[in-house]
């Protein structure tokens, strides 16, 4: 399977759990810096996790989603929505018959259940979600036991394309061009 990781806390659990039922996972970052994915990627090799993950500009990606037109309260859905549909792309091209995120129901805007539905209206391939019903307590003391917490919790710019005030109820949204998507760039880095 194919996780979008982030150097958050709940995607590294999640892929933690998958590889710890025996799956095999690749890793696909949007973000601009590389180090706390080394980090939590040469962690999770441990455990039998891919020494290698694929980076992606989360800039270059919402430069394209803002050229399309909806109200920016769902700038997060969209971000989600293009994640995954660049992430099925890379799946289909690499093999992976699924995509594995962090996401744990109503943790954030983007994860109710209506806008996870909204985010997945583009793709096909299954998204699992291991942690969809935890506790934030139960994801950071499976952190801790892993190793990835200290790594998750160490300072980096927040995401700079977060709206103040999200919606958590998508309405229709516009298609990503999942040809657009195609064409970012993407960089293949080994640890």
């Amino acid at each position: 399977m194919l996780a979008l990781l982030s150097s958050g806390m709940d995607s590294p659990v999640a892929c933690y759990l998958m590889l710890n039922r025996g799956f095999e996972v690749e890793y696909l970052h949007f973000w601009g810096s590389s180090d706390k994915i080394k980090k939590i990627v040469e962690r999770l090799t441990e455990f039998g996790g891919s020494k290698r993950f694929f980076q992606v500009s989360h800039s270059s990606m919402m430069n394209e989603i803002f050229k399309l037109e909806f109200d920016r309260k769902y700038t997060c859905v969209m971000c989600k929505r293009g994640m995954l549909a660049f992430a099925e792309l890379l799946a289909n091209d690499i093999g992976c018959d699924a995509l594995l995120t962090g996401d744990n129901l109503g943790q954030v805007a983007s994860q109710t259940v209506s806008n996870i539905k909204a985010e997945e209206e583009l793709i096909s391939i299954p998204v699992l979600r291991p942690l969809i019903g935890f506790d934030k307590d139960e994801i950071v003391q499976i952190a801790r036991e892993i190793g990835t917490y200290d790594i998750s919790i160490e300072k980096e710019k927040g995401c700079r394309y977060v709206p103040k005030k999200p919606a958590t109820k998508a309405k229709k949204l516009p298609r990503i061009d999942v040809e657009v998507l195609r064409r970012l760039e993407i960089e293949e880095i080994r640890v």
